[in-house]
């Protein structure tokens, strides 16, 4: 159907909301306790999690080096959605839809496993 061609869907058993340093730790946790779970990581950044403080303060310092700001989430088989916009959470469906430039894309929580970062705002 027409709806399905430009929609995507996704399932997960843990959701993340927010690409900063705390859903970066969350990850890290998750894997502590379940390395074969899905994990998928929605965030406005176009980014992957970095540290901000450093990024803002001692990257301007000359011994400091950008390569130094990343947190490494790459190896950790987390599937990013990054520079979408979450649209809000359908709490009864656990989804919810990203949108991109070109395309959207559902994301759907598998278990009870969501986590919204502080100071994350959900589209309208």
């Amino acid at each position: 159907s027409a709806a399905s061609d430009v929609y995507k869907r996704q399932h997960y058993q843990y959701l993340i909301i927010g690409g900063g340093m705390t859903a970066e730790a969350a990850i890290r946790g998750i894997r502590e306790v379940d390395a074969t779970g899905t994990i998928g990581l929605i965030s406005a950044e176009l980014n992957p999690p970095y540290d901000r403080p450093p990024l803002t303060k001692d990257l301007w310092q000359e011994d400091a080096s950008l390569d130094e700001i990343w947190r490494e989430t790459q190896g950790l088989s987390v599937d990013m959605y990054l520079g979408g916009v979450a649209q809000p959470l359908d709490v009864e469906r656990k989804q919810v839809l990203v949108q991109f430039p070109d395309e959207h894309v559902f994301v759907n929580l598998k278990g009870n496993r969501l986590l919204i970062e502080k100071g994350t705002t959900l589209g309208i």
